[in-house]
């Protein structure tokens, strides 16, 4: 049974990440993983809370300051802000080589998989998934209980929706991809979002906002 003081944690993390406007993703206990996480108990993962993520997004100062990389500034300065509170330690998927193993990391949530396409999908964002950053905690909390993968009885639209089917035969073709963004787009993928992880049933919930589509598909295109 969990403790009344990791009760407290559980709720104080909660309503702090949700003042940044962070969705907790999932999480792990990282028994295994010594290397990244030694002296710590849990490990949790953050992305932004859909769908009102990139309204405020639009208001902070690294959106404005027009320098680059600005979601990737953001996400270091408050996710390290968030893990100080918490004399927790913040962990990142850009900025270090190699890069840390955050697909892999994902995966041991239960509420995180990997689709038909080998793209991440959440059991509520789909292929809109995106993760931001990981704290890990000195405590061991309770962490919600893994559920079924979305994908176990969808018809995979993601597989289908891909004008160039770059994710054919189970790998995912960069170049196809890149080369159609860069020629005619027929999909509207660049200022809708790839047209794969769009027509994923799940993302098709979220109703974000298609500048912020379109953003990370610069971002991919640079």
């Amino acid at each position: 049974m969990a403790s009344i003081y990791s009760k407290m944690i559980c709720h104080d993390i909660l309503s702090a990440s949700n003042g940044q406007n962070l969705l907790i993703l999932g999480g792990f206990y990282p028994e295994k993983e010594a290397d990244h996480f030694k002296d710590y108990a849990t490990v949790l993962l953050f992305g932004p809370a859909e769908p009102n993520f990139w309204m405020k997004f639009k208001s902070t100062p690294e959106f404005n300051d027009n320098l680059p990389n600005p979601l990737d500034r953001w996400s270091k300065r408050v996710i390290t802000e968030l893990a100080s509170l918490f004399s927790a330690q913040a962990f990142f998927p850009f900025g270090t080589r190699p890069h840390l193993p955050f697909y892999k990391w994902a995966l041991k949530t239960g509420k995180i998989f990997e689709s038909p396409t080998k793209l991440l999908v959440h059991e509520k964002l789909g292929l809109f998934v995106s993760i931001r950053g990981a704290i890990a905690f000195k405590e061991k909390f309770p962490l919600p209980k893994a559920v079924d993968s979305p994908c176990l009885n969808c018809s995979a639209p993601c597989l289908t929706s891909c004008p160039v089917e770059a994710f054919k035969n189970g790998t995912y073709g960069v170049g196809k991809c890149k080369e159609h963004l860069l020629k005619k787009d027929s999909s509207k993928c660049q200022s809708e979002s790839c047209a794969a992880r769009r027509n994923c049933p799940l993302s098709m919930r979220i109703g974000r906002d298609k500048a912020q589509s379109t953003f990370h598909m610069e971002a991919f295109l640079r």
